[in-house]
């Protein structure tokens, strides 16, 4: 009876046994291993600075045990932040990524781009620029957007150039005189334009020209040159037009250039509007010069070859130049060869004998004559003197008894004569001639 009641004790005792064992099993078996996360959305996402996005999880197996999740962004950036339920929140501009983890586990990473608000509306200050004159500072135009944070770019377009010029940042340059607009436009949103008024802060008051008429040789030009009253006038700027441009033309920046023989009238005009100063007219006559080379007599005293010489010696060099020897004799002189038949009938206005020279030293009362078909001479000047000059010097005399030139007869037609002193001399002459104008 004893070993019965012993037997019923350890059956007992072994039914405990398998049935604790038997709960321990089936907690271990109830435990579910996660493999890993979905997160959504699972592309890209655009944000606005201050938009928000919320993001879920999915876990696979939905029934995974001992699941914690957590949202994660970048530690080293500033554009987004997301909250412990998955909701991100964009904070600047610019690009970071998002994730869920647990453990070991984690999700793919989706990109968040943020950009700035879309700009609905936005105003230019100053609204209007209709008090500007010439000489003031550039003024900058400013924008306010709506919203305030919004993004957009500008373009700032003047209707007029000419009056002023605007940076790609709005900075607003003053260059003349006028009324024009600026548009300032962003997208299709509506544009504002502004309103610009540029005036004068010292008003021409009045002009003058270097000349009121001046002759001109065909081929040659000449610039007319304008001074404003007062000097630092902003509106001084002169148009030129030419009253028959076949025979003169003028340049925008007031150079006559002469074409045909005749005259024209130059007007110099205000170029801004409504300036109240009056034009003037520069008369220009448009001239001919005729060249002529001349050759000078060579040989001694007596010598007729190529011209007259008389108690002087003249010397053709090999750079073309002449060398003219005088003694003390009385009547010293060297004359040109024949200048055959010269075009100067009425018209011819002015004769002028050119040369260069060098003289070792000064030679005083030097005469230039035209001799007559008698051979007498009909002196065209008498103010003839060489300062010495040891380089080649230009020499211009006005030849002013032009009556008798190219009309004389015999032997001495048409012959230019210098007339030296009655002391030793020595000069040197090249490039002789005679210079006719005529209109």
């Amino acid at each position: 009876m004893y070993y019965n009641s012993f037997l019923s004790k350890v059956k007992v005792a072994s039914a405990v046994l398998a049935l604790f064992l038997a709960g321990c099993g089936e907690d271990e078996d109830a435990k579910v291993a996660l493999k890993s996360i979905k997160i959504s959305p699972e592309t890209e996402v655009s944000l606005v600075v201050e938009g928000t996005q919320k993001f879920t999880a999915t876990l696979e197996p939905a029934n995974a045990t001992d699941v914690k999740i957590k949202w994660n962004v970048p530690d080293d950036q500033q554009v987004i932040s997301v909250a412990d339920d998955g909701l991100v929140t964009a904070k600047s501009v610019g690009e970071a990524t998002v994730w869920a983890s647990s453990g070991d586990v984690q999700s793919k990473k989706v990109t968040v781009k943020v950009t700035l608000k879309a700009l609905t509306s936005f105003t230019v200050t100053p609204n209007s620029l209709t008090n500007l004159k010439m000489g003031d500072a550039p003024v900058q135009l400013t924008i306010t957007k709506t919203p305030a944070d919004a993004g957009g770019s500008f373009t700032y377009t003047p209707g007029n150039a000419d009056v002023v010029t605007v940076s790609t940042d709005g900075l607003v340059t003053i260059v003349g005189t006028g009324s024009t607009d600026i548009t300032v436009t962003s997208g299709s949103l509506a544009a504002v334009v502004v309103p610009v008024t540029v005036t004068v802060q010292h008003p021409l008051t009045s002009f003058t020209v270097d000349a009121t008429s001046f002759p001109l040789e065909q081929d040659h030009s000449r610039t007319i040159v304008v001074t404003p009253t007062p000097a630092n006038a902003e509106n001084a700027q002169f148009s030129f037009a030419s009253s028959n441009e076949n025979v003169a033309t003028v340049g925008e920046d007031g150079k006559v250039l002469g074409l045909a023989i005749g005259a024209a009238n130059i007007t110099v005009s205000v170029a801004t509007p409504g300036s109240g100063v009056a034009a003037q007219t520069v008369a220009v006559t448009v001239t001919r010069k005729l060249h002529f080379p001349l050759a000078l007599g060579v040989g001694s005293a007596g010598s007729t070859a190529e011209g007259g010489i008389h108690n002087a010696t003249s010397t053709l060099n090999d750079d073309g130049s002449y060398t003219i020897v005088t003694t003390g004799a009385s009547d010293p002189y060297v004359t040109t060869g024949n200048l055959g038949a010269r075009p100067l009938g009425a018209n011819v206005t002015k004769v002028e004998l050119q040369f260069e020279y060098k003289a070792a030293d000064a030679i005083n009362f030097y005469q230039v004559l035209f001799p007559d078909g008698a051979g007498s001479g009909n002196p065209f000047t008498t103010d003839f003197s060489f300062a010495a000059a040891t380089e080649w010097t230009a020499k211009t005399v006005d030849i002013t008894n032009i009556a008798n030139y190219g009309r004389g007869t015999g032997n001495q037609y048409n012959c230019v004569r210098l007339d030296g002193p009655d002391a030793a001399s020595t000069v040197s002459i090249r490039n002789l001639q005679v210079v006719i104008e005529a209109n």
